[in-house]
Parts: structure tokens; C-alpha cells; sequence
């Protein structure tokens, strides 16, 4: 996966678990929405949660993070106070979604084999009946 993709994509993942409501540590839960800005700022946290929701639900990206450390990295970096510098992010974030892009093409070739054996005495019928 891009990184160029994958790093707004997993950002913006901390705005989906904080417009659904994420575990403990989730400050949304107090926020008060009085003016005009405020009420902006809540609502575009809210349209960007709901396609990255969908973007992430696509790629089934969803699923493999955990919500806790997911918020902790967020907040850390809105405070100033990354635990990893940019460059081993993204490198961190490659291998991770690289092994399970490798993992789901492997699953793949292993059912495109499975099936090929299964249906090979069907091609060959087939074909011995197109000569």
C-alpha cells in the first residue's frame, strides 16, 4: 500500500474511532460544541471520519489496528510528542500493510491452484469435446 495513501488514511482513522465513540482516553467525549467554529470543526472531523471509515472499511484496513495505541499515536503527535520519528513511521507502516498484502496474494494463489485442481478434470472434458 502507498504511504502517500496509508499515512492520511491511518490519521484519519483516529476521526472515525472519535465520532464513534472510541475506548477510554477519547477527550471527544467532553467536548463542547457552542459556536459557529466549533460546530464547523466538529463536522468536518465528522465528514473526513465517515470517508475515511469507508475508505478504510474497503481496504479492510479497519480491522487490523488497535483503536488504543491507534488514538495514543495521534494524540502523541498533536502534542508534539511522537515516540517514533516520521521516517520510521512510514517504514513501520509499509512492512506491516506490505506482509499482509503479501499474506492475502499468497491466500489467493493458494485458491486459484486449489480451484484448478478441483476443476481440472472439467477443462480437460471440455476441451477434449472442442476437438
Amino acid at each position: 500500500m502507498n504511504s502517500k495513501i496509508l499515512i492520511p488514511a491511518v490519521l484519519g482513522l483516529t476521526l472515525v474511532f472519535a465520532a464513534c465513540g472510541g475506548k477510554k482516553g477519547n477527550k471527544g467525549e467532553n467536548v463542547e460544541i457552542k459556536t459557529a467554529k466549533d460546530s464547523a470543526s466538529y463536522a468536518a472531523g465528522l465528514s473526513e471520519g465517515e470517508r475515511m471509515q469507508t475508505m478504510l472499511e474497503q481496504s479492510h484496513a479497519d480491522t487490523l489496528l488497535n483503536q488504543e495505541l491507534f488514538l495514543a499515536g495521534f494524540n502523541d503527535y498533536m502534542h508534539k510528542n511522537p515516540k517514533l520519528n516520521k521516517d520510521v513511521a512510514e517504514r513501520v507502516l509499509r512492512s506491516f500493510f506490505g506482509k499482509i498484502q503479501q499474506n492475502a496474494s499468497a491466500k489467493q494463489e493458494a485458491e486459484l491452484e486449489q480451484f484448478k485442481k478441483e476443476h481440472a478434470a472439467e477443462k480437460e472434458a471440455s476441451e477434449k469435446w472442442m476437438e
